[in-house]
């Protein structure tokens, strides 16, 4: 049975050296490897104690590519319209698609979830903005409206349905962004007010997909992370607890210990 995780927290936590422990010891017996999905090129900092040899790390771009390709990812835009977008979403999607699916793969991780989905989108907006170019006289608009985002809900949740399908770990790593809720003021209007919380900075509806769920906190920047379970398909008695070290061990042996059931690996 396969996985899908959601880690999130602030910068140097070490999102990503969790995510690259969770499960690893199994799947290295197993003869199964790793593919990162590097997407914003941040892997090469984690703290990894497997074999490095066992984990492929991929990264956009890395292809041949000609220089027009290249320059249109730079700017981002000409005038009002999306470039490089599309094509990126191309290039994530086949490679994706081509590990997904490998017999020797065990395990994906993106690094970050919310980069894919900002691609993702964008790169939907970029169609629509090309299509309407074609129009007499060309119209071109300049966000995705509500009812549009089905399509990149659609795809983006399609990861995940892939990921169960092949029975591939599927860990999504994420930053995290203040949490906003709507309230109204004296002039009787509503505005965004920041809670003093923090949220996933990503899809909105990740977590549905999600089994396990841990957030990493540091009080101070020279502390060790502390992994926060928000979510797992284990028992109620794990919500909230906090572990240290922040390493897939060590959150198993807790969960065993509080569960009593000798969980060793999360099912």
């Amino acid at each position: 049975m396969s996985d899908i995780i959601t880690i999130r927290g602030p910068v140097g936590c070490h999102k990503s050296s969790l995510a690259l422990s969770w499960r690893n010891e199994e799947l290295e017996e197993a003869g199964l490897s790793t593919v990162v999905l590097d997407l914003e090129f941040g892997i090469g900092r984690a703290h990894f104690e497997g074999n490095w040899d066992n984990v492929e790390i991929w990264q956009p771009h890395s292809s041949d590519h000609n220089t027009e390709y290249l320059k249109n990812v730079l700017m981002f835009t000409k005038g009002d319209v999306i470039v490089g977008k599309s094509e990126l979403w191309k290039e994530i999607i086949e490679k994706y698609a081509s590990v997904v699916t490998d017999a020797k793969v065990g395990r994906i991780i993106i690094d970050t979830a919310k980069e894919l989905w900002t691609t993702n989108h964008q790169s939907y907006l970029q169609e629509l903005q090309e299509e309407g170019n074609k129009l007499n006289p060309p119209k071109v608009r300049k966000q995705l409206i509500s009812i549009e985002y089905a399509q990149p809900n659609g795809r983006q949740n399609n990861f995940y349905t892939m990921a169960r399908q092949f029975g591939k770990h599927l860990i999504l790593v994420n930053h995290e962004r203040p949490k906003y809720i709507k309230q109204m003021n004296t002039k009787g209007e509503y505005e965004d007010v920041p809670t003093g919380e923090m949220e996933l900075d990503g899809y909105n509806k990740q977590l549905d997909a999600t089994d396990w769920s841990i957030v990493l906190t540091k009080t101070k920047p020279e502390d060790h992370p502390t992994a926060v379970i928000v979510k797992n398909p284990v028992s109620d008695a794990l919500m909230g607890i906090s572990i240290q070290p922040a390493v897939y061990n060590q959150i198993m042996k807790a969960a065993a210990a509080l569960t009593g059931n000798g969980i060793t690996n999360g099912e």
